[in-house]
């Protein structure tokens, strides 16, 4: 019988979609903090996106703040042969996301030296949100024995069994002298998981018998009633 519609989502998206969440929520959170303590809430603040080629784009020299941004996405998966059946239940053995962070920043004047670097300024601030973020996904929340809020397991407790952090890389800044000057980074994070697929349709049956016999040459014969 031919199977079931295929209208959900892998593991491997919601583990992705579940990463970028965790981290637009604690942006929101850290600004609050932030503020709570006299802060300069803007140093905690940046835009979450997933699957974003290009997401430079989003920044312009229009924009008043610069906000850096953070991009989620899936770069490959691989699975164990020992732990996974060859029908519904695979065991992931490197899942890799990439998490991009780009950061621009403007030069400006100031009273010290008369010129505060916008190369610096980018560079330092993408560092910051690199911090930010390898920080949010590597700590346990306070209230982490609530459900819904255990990040060791990216929210996905059962589905997800760990996650580690492969490198985190800086790329040198690459522009003109008419381009906005921008900074980038990526967190190489690997999550060990679990990916399931559709059983069924299954058909069930109101009775089944069913007997082993020897017969005299000691040849097995296995004989079933389905009615």
């Amino acid at each position: 019988m031919p199977l079931e519609l295929i209208d959900k989502k892998d593991n491997w998206e919601l583990i992705r979609d579940e990463i970028a969440s965790i981290l637009a929520v604690e942006t929101i959170n850290q600004q609050a903090k932030a503020l709570a303590a006299g802060k300069d809430p803007e140093l905690w603040k940046f835009r979450v996106f997933i699957e974003r080629s290009n997401p430079w784009e989003m920044l312009s020299e229009d924009d008043e703040i610069l906000s850096p941004i953070v991009n989620v996405w899936f770069d490959s998966l691989t699975f164990m042969s020992r732990g996974s059946s060859t029908t519904s239940r695979q065991q992931s053995d490197n899942t890799i996301y990439n998490i991009d962070i780009i950061a621009a920043a403007k030069s400006e004047k100031t009273v010290e030296d008369g010129h505060k670097s916008a190369d610096k300024s980018a560079t330092l601030a993408c560092q910051r949100i690199m911090r930010l973020v390898r920080n949010i996904l590597f700590s346990i929340p306070a209230d982490s024995t609530q459900p819904g809020d255990d990040y060791y397991f990216l929210n996905l407790k059962g589905v997800v069994g760990g996650r580690r952090l492969q490198a985190i890389r800086s790329f040198q800044a690459d522009h003109d002298n008419q381009a906005l000057p921008v900074s980038a980074g990526r967190l190489i994070l690997e999550v060990q998981h679990i990916e399931t697929s559709l059983e069924g349709p299954e058909k069930s049956f109101e009775l089944l018998q069913a007997q082993t016999v020897f017969n005299e040459t000691g040849e097995v014969n296995y004989e079933i009633d389905l009615t």
